[in-house]
């Protein structure tokens, strides 16, 4: 109803100010009447010339974009308002002289007004094509947002579903060996794994998370790790992570590289495996010796990949990992807290 009142009142106005400025009609000479008349004539004028171009541009809109050919839609659309409102602003103001005022057609007026005629409507549908374009821009870039947003949300998904079942298998591994050797173990690890995995299950609605949180969860797989390997395994915490714990991580981070260091190095009650962590320049720092083992595990492809694509669309960044030969080392950025 607004869009209806705005178009009308510029019909109106339209139809008031084209015949005066182009000398047609005089306010001195023309009696009221004409006037009247005149107006609601000329309005109507603008209307079919409206709707006319209103017209064009829709059946060349789905036939020549902007995008494929800018040049040839602007000359096909120009050269078609053109004529168009050509055409019919003289068609009435030929009928005007003829059929209204009974006087022969004065063709300079005719032939100024339809200059005036065919500048404005150039002057309106230029900013109604911008208008439009912006617009289109906007809609198809919500669109695309939403589409990428969708897309990340599905892969993202998919990722996490690798961790879950990657994550049970190797802790059911270690449970079977612990059945099967150390009975008395087993059942404070199944209740320990309990706990660990109702951690997992909580964070995949929750993408980043607290360091804090992190730490909690990897001390409580450390614990099970060593009751799987005797206490050999000694994670070394600076001070300085301590500080930062309520800034955020993609969930399952540190575990991941914990376990990664577990499954490629060798140790043993003589020669543990130390795992040292600290944060500098808003980065964890997770780093252990090398003891490359003789006889790796099945890799299944889960591990330092898997945390590497969830870092890059949940924090836009992605982890480092560096390796010379006797000191390996993984980054990962951190992110503030939402105030």
């Amino acid at each position: 109803m607004k869009l209806f009142k705005i178009k009308f009142i510029g019909f109106l106005l339209c139809g008031i100010v084209v015949p005066h400025l182009s000398g047609l009609l005089c306010t001195e000479m023309t009696p009221d009447f004409y006037l009247i008349i005149s107006y609601i004539y000329y309005t109507i004028m603008m209307w079919a010339i409206w709707e006319g171009n209103k017209y064009i541009l829709e059946k060349y809109s789905s036939r020549i974009s902007w995008t494929d050919n800018p040049i040839k839609r602007l000359m096909v659309l120009l050269s078609s308002y053109m004529l168009f409102s050509g055409i019919v602003n003289v068609l009435f103001c030929i009928a005007w002289y003829i059929c209204i005022v009974h006087i022969h057609v004065y063709w300079p007026f005719v032939i100024h007004q339809t200059l005036i005629t065919i500048i404005l409507v150039l002057m309106v549908s230029h900013t109604f094509e911008t208008i439009g374009l912006i617009q289109k821009s906007i809609r198809d870039k919500e669109i695309s947002d939403s589409l990428e947003l969708s897309f990340i949300k599905a892969e993202l998904e998919a990722l996490k579903n690798q961790v879950d079942p990657h994550f049970m298998f190797n802790c059911l591994n270690t449970l079977s060996y612990l059945i099967e050797h150390y009975p008395e173990k087993a059942l404070n690890f199944t209740h320990n794994l309990a706990e660990l995995y109702r951690y997992i299950l909580s964070s995949k609605s929750k993408g980043n998370v607290t360091i804090e949180s992190e730490m909690s969860f990897t001390l409580q797989y450390l614990e099970l790790m060593n009751i799987r390997h005797g206490n050999c395994i000694l994670f070394k915490v600076d001070e300085s992570v301590q500080r930062h714990y309520n800034f955020k991580i993609p969930a399952i981070s540190i575990q991941t590289i914990i376990e990664n260091a577990i499954k490629h190095n060798e140790f043993n009650e003589q020669e543990n495996l130390i795992i040292e962590m600290k944060i500098e320049s808003m980065k964890i720092l997770i780093s252990n010796a090398i003891k490359q083992r003789t006889f790796l595990q099945r890799n299944s492809g889960t591990g330092l990949s898997n945390l590497n694509k969830r870092y890059q669309l949940l924090m836009g960044n992605s982890i480092d990992v560096s390796n010379s030969g006797s000191l390996f080392q993984v980054t990962l950025p951190i992110k503030q807290p939402t105030p």
